[in-house]
């Protein structure tokens, strides 16, 4: 009769997960760590430096269109800009739709105020992922001194990933990216300088997460990233994570 009751009591512990491994210890987030420094790396890639050239094409035009007319000044216009990238490690086709205004201090070009869309779809070797944007930026740097632009604005974004190295698991994530004092040379059209801060959450098979990390641009087109404590280093051409 002991031993009946001993080995009830031993059932007992076992299915309220007393003894042994929880299953939630075993389970691995629906986005790790290192998975969200993949996934920030690929989308300031596309998000920053896939654009990037965009702005200074629009910073340019409206420069120089406003160089002696004072008729642009406080003028706003439309444009859209589509491209595709093929790497070795990411492809990507981006659709942008960017309305902007030139506004002037005494006939003199001061600042850009854009607001813009991105239509992104992006197939890699081990995530798929295709995404929507909506942001705004305020370009200056317009004195014949400064040797870059300058950018402030903040990105928000949704994205559906598709993890092919997880059986093709499906994550749906949010993320807001507020970008400071990010410097684009005029004469190369490259970053040059600048941090940004960067919120991701999203919900997965496994659960949901939230992360936040800071990004620093170099002049290398990579960018650092640093989340929870761990320091990632990014190209910006590919999106790949590098040691």
């Amino acid at each position: 009769m002991i031993m009946k009751k001993i080995i009830m009591t031993i059932w007992i512990l076992v299915g309220l997960g007393l003894f042994g491994c929880s299953k939630d210890e075993e389970t691995t987030p629906s986005l790790t760590i290192d998975e969200a420094a993949e996934q920030i790396g690929a989308s300031i890639s596309t998000d920053i430096y896939g654009t990037s050239d965009d702005l200074v094409s629009i910073s340019i035009s409206s420069e120089a269109s406003a160089n002696g007319r004072v008729d642009m000044c406080g003028v706003g216009k439309d444009t859209s800009f589509t491209k595709q990238y093929s790497g070795t490690y990411n492809s990507y086709a981006l659709q942008s739709t960017y309305a902007y205004q030139l506004n002037c201090s005494n006939h003199i070009p001061d600042n850009i105020g854009v607001t813009f869309t991105l239509g992104i779809t992006r197939t890699g070797t081990r995530t798929n992922a295709t995404s929507n944007t909506q942001g705004s930026y305020e370009i200056t740097g317009f004195e014949a001194s400064s040797k870059s632009y300058v950018i402030n604005g903040e990105i928000n974004r949704t994205a559906t990933l598709t993890l092919l190295y997880r059986n093709n698991s499906e994550v749906k994530t949010t993320s807001k990216l507020t970008v400071q004092n990010l410097a684009l040379n005029k004469e190369t059209q490259q970053i040059t300088g600048g941090s940004a801060s960067y919120s991701l959450f999203g919900i997965g098979e496994n659960g949901s997460f939230n992360y936040t990390s800071t990004v620093t641009f170099n002049d290398d087109k990579t960018a650092t990233i640093i989340i929870q404590g761990k320091t990632y280093s990014v190209n910006l051409v590919t999106g790949q994570l590098q040691s």
